[in-house]
């Protein structure tokens, strides 16, 4: 069964049913719940996530919108359960719902046209974790261009970077960023806790 509690935008997802695999045609019992996120430090919010098939405990997953947390939880089931079909008790198929408009609406904010902006956790040498917000706004064309580079802070920028194009401004900014991560210690990770790969120059 499903239940999406109340109706609301950002609701309670449950599904206790069967997980069957697509190629192999066997099956698991399978029980999911997604909790709807709330804010547990300024700028961000975490959404709870249940998989008991793939996770021994709840997965925290971040980021600074609410909504965002919520589709990025979904885009996180739907990697992991890419090889699985969920059916209820009836045998009907449940697809996971998608959340708009962080999914499939949406570029990636990956570029000189868009900017770049990636929150998650840092960790350091020693294993200890903080979170971190990264990001590189569009360049502003003025006398050549400029872009402010964040770190840590989403208002205050730490850098502004100033090109003679758009595309340079953008890529020098990413530079710093990765240069600074190194420099501190730190990797940042993303919800799967895999290192992010930050955009890279287009190949001439």
């Amino acid at each position: 069964m499903t239940k999406e509690d109340g109706g609301k935008a950002l609701a309670l997802f449950e599904f206790v049913g069967t997980a069957v695999h697509r190629r192999g045609g066997w099956n698991v019992p399978a029980s999911i719940r997604v909790k709807p996120p709330f804010s547990d430090r300024p700028n961000e919010y975490v959404c709870p996530v249940e998989c008991a098939l793939f996770l021994g405990k709840p997965h925290l997953v971040r980021a600074g919108e609410p909504q965002h947390a919520y589709s990025l939880a979904f885009q996180l089931l739907r990697f992991m359960l890419s090889d699985f079909t969920l059916k209820d008790a009836s045998g009907a198929e449940i697809p996971l719902p998608r959340v708009l408009p962080y999914e499939n609406d949406i570029p990636l904010r990956r570029s000189p046209e868009t900017g770049y902006g990636q929150g998650g956790d840092a960790v350091d040498a020693t294993g200890a974790v903080r979170a971190l917000y990264v990001g590189v706004s569009a360049p502003k064309r003025k006398n050549g261009y400029s872009a402010r580079v964040f770190y840590g802070s989403r208002r205050y920028p730490a850098k502004i970077m100033r090109r003679a194009t758009a595309s340079e401004a953008f890529y020098s900014g990413i530079d710093w960023i990765e240069a600074r991560l190194d420099a501190d210690g730190l990797v940042l990770l993303d919800i799967w806790n895999m290192p992010i790969e930050f955009p890279t120059r287009p190949k001439s």
